[in-house]
């Protein structure tokens, strides 16, 4: 396991890719300089056997910018309190038997960059708070539980470069804010419930390289089965979709 005591100078705690085993210990929070916890399996390597609950005391690690549980046996559920992690810039915990719902504080954490928690059991529906996330660059919640629709406040993020939300439960239309999201390079919303048509405001994101909406709910994107082939030849149906593959986006249907 992991031993705090005298460690209280401590700014970076590198144990990943080890043989490290059991819980986090609620003696973390004593790190008070903690600004780096790394505690993963990298892609090709062994889970880390990393166990129990992610402790409510890791909330008072008041200056921890990077939180890398990825690839571990991390379940329960993200703490209550993480909003209180004010410096936090990475929150990776994929791959994780990590459950519930996304806590509302969360909106706190404003210098959030990159969120990746897909591959957990994390449900419940994408908190409008996420919009008040301005520096978020990628949003990772794919194969999770997550459900609902997607909040209108996720147009606050323009700063958004990556939204990956397939293999969920969301549902309903794509909201039309999601065309202020001007830096969105990958929208990948196969295998959900999405449904309706494609806003207009769709046409707006000129950097988008990717939109996978394969296996959706949504109407109107093509003409019958030749156009499901030869969409990007003889054009879609839709016009929103013309518009995105004329600015050089790969469309996935």
């Amino acid at each position: 396991g992991i031993m705090c005591n005298g460690l209280t100078s401590l700014r970076e705690l590198w144990l990943n890719d080890t043989q490290l085993s059991g819980p986090i210990p609620e003696e973390i929070g004593s790190l008070q300089n903690l600004e780096i916890l790394d505690l993963s399996a990298s892609e090709h390597r062994p889970k880390m056997n990393i166990t129990g609950y992610i402790p409510a005391s890791i909330c008072q690690l008041k200056k921890l910018k990077k939180l890398w549980l990825q690839r571990t046996h991390i379940s329960g559920i993200l703490p209550d309190n993480i909003g209180q992690l004010s410096e936090l810039t990475h929150l990776y915990a994929f791959d994780t038997n990590l459950e519930g719902l996304l806590p509302t504080s969360l909106g706190h954490c404003n210098k959030l960059k990159y969120i990746h928690l897909s591959q957990t059991r994390i449900s419940g529906s994408v908190i409008s708070q996420i919009g008040q996330l301005l520096k978020l660059e990628e949003l990772y919640l794919s194969n999770s539980n997550i459900s609902g629709v997607m909040p209108q406040e996720i147009g606050n993020l323009r700063n958004l470069k990556r939204l990956w939300l397939s293999h969920t439960q969301i549902c309903g239309d794509i909201p039309e804010t999601l065309g202020n999201c001007q830096s969105l390079r990958y929208l990948v919303l196969n295998d959900t419930n999405i449904e309706g048509t494609l806003p207009n405001s769709l046409k707006d994101l000129s950097e988008l390289r990717e939109f996978n909406i394969r296996a959706t709910q949504l109407s109107g994107l093509h003409f019958g089965l030749l156009g499901l082939q030869l969409g990007a030849l003889w054009g879609y149906r839709s016009c929103v979709l013309n518009d995105l593959t004329k600015q050089g986006c790969a469309i996935i249907l």
